[in-house]
């Protein structure tokens, strides 16, 4: 039987003794952003921490998984790229080819984070988050609606094709999802179709 995402990635955060989370590149330094930024950072990780409660494949009550579940939650630490002078207004070339630097350092000075995209909080991102309360989020009665609401931009590391866009908005409850979906090398630009409101939903 193939070995759950969840403990898989628990066992190499216990092994590297160090946190895990997504690389989220903050692109505007404008006064709204500058307003919402904490706010937007503390959602997203609150959004990740319970999309990975509520994933589920084979076995869900299997206690390896229920462990790593709980483990993963209590290490997560996302990795903030946060420099104006570096990072104000970067292309989505630059931000690729910082991050695939980032995530080929020797071990021991590479962050643990998905080596195939990285979260981009832009602009349109900011206004799309700012303001929003991750307890009511996580409560919703409004599932279908907030799922397609709520988005974050996910950067693809290393498009297939010269052609490819590279990247897709991927709903906040949905980051663990696209974390394993991308693990399985599979490219950013199958998921256009599946989703017709242009929201990545897992």
């Amino acid at each position: 039987m193939p070995t759950s995402p969840l403990v898989i990635l628990a066992k190499e955060v216990e092994q590297a003794k160090a946190p895990w989370g997504l690389a989220i590149y903050r692109t505007t330094y404008s006064p709204i952003s500058d307003t919402h930024l904490d706010a937007i950072t503390e959602l997203i990780t609150a959004l990740a921490k319970y999309s990975i409660r509520k994933w589920k494949d084979r076995n869900p009550n299997d206690p390896a998984k229920l462990a790593a579940k709980l483990a993963l939650q209590e290490t997560y630490q996302p990795i903030i790229l946060n420099d104006k002078a570096k990072f104000e207004g970067m292309t989505l070339e630059a931000i690729r080819a910082h991050h695939q630097a980032l995530v080929k350092r020797p071990v021991g000075e590479r962050p643990l984070t998905n080596k195939y995209f990285c979260i981009l909080v832009d602009d349109e991102v900011v206004q799309t988050l700012a303001g929003a309360d991750p307890a009511a989020l996580i409560s919703t009665e409004n599932i279908s609606i907030d799922y397609n609401k709520y988005w974050v931009k996910a950067i693809e590391s290393d498009p297939e094709n010269e052609d490819d866009k590279g990247w897709m908005k991927c709903s906040v409850y949905a980051l663990w999802n696209l974390w394993i979906d991308t693990d399985d090398g599979r490219p950013m630009r199958s998921y256009e179709a599946l989703y017709p409101r242009g929201v990545y939903c897992g």
